[in-house]
């Protein structure tokens, strides 16, 4: 199995852990250089992209991956963009999209990113297969697990 995996990088560890070839994508390089001093192993790496001002990486090619892993970042890049760019990423019908997002009406004040539930919902539509499950008890943070890209 294969997975492409945007964050921190102990998600993208974890992975590689259970047996994925993993690799785990930040605009930061120091981000990225703090991640490969974390974490080594033969199926893990860390690259330097910006999702927002670059093209995708060429490796990301369409139906090539079992996971895409999005967590806590789809408000910062054009989400319709990005959705498109994972369902096209994925292998079809199997292909598993793992999202985090704030939700907008349980944020605390101050708060600036997340989306609103309507369009937490929205983002189901046209997958084989949807959970929904929140990360805390306020509700805050909800995850989802999409599968099946290209699915009716």
């Amino acid at each position: 199995m294969t997975g492409r995996f945007f964050g921190w990088g102990f998600l993208t560890a974890a992975m590689a852990r259970m047996g994925l070839w993993t690799t785990g994508y930040d605009w930061s390089p120091v981000a990225v250089e703090g991640a490969s001093n974390l974490f080594d192993h033969k199926r893990l790496e860390f690259k330097v992209h910006d999702f927002v001002t670059e093209p995708p990486p060429r490796e990301l090619a369409p139906g090539s991956l079992d996971v895409v892993a999005c967590r806590l970042t789809l408000p910062y890049v054009d989400r319709h963009i990005a959705m498109g760019d994972f369902r096209r990423w994925l292998k079809p019908h199997t292909g598993t999209l793992y999202l985090v997002v704030q939700v907008w009406e349980r944020q605390q004040p101050g708060m600036f990113r997340g989306y609103p539930d309507a369009v937490i919902e929205d983002l189901r539509h046209g997958w084989a297969h949807t959970a929904r499950w929140d990360l805390d008890l306020a509700g805050e943070y909800t995850a989802l697990a999409l599968t099946g890209p290209g699915s009716p």
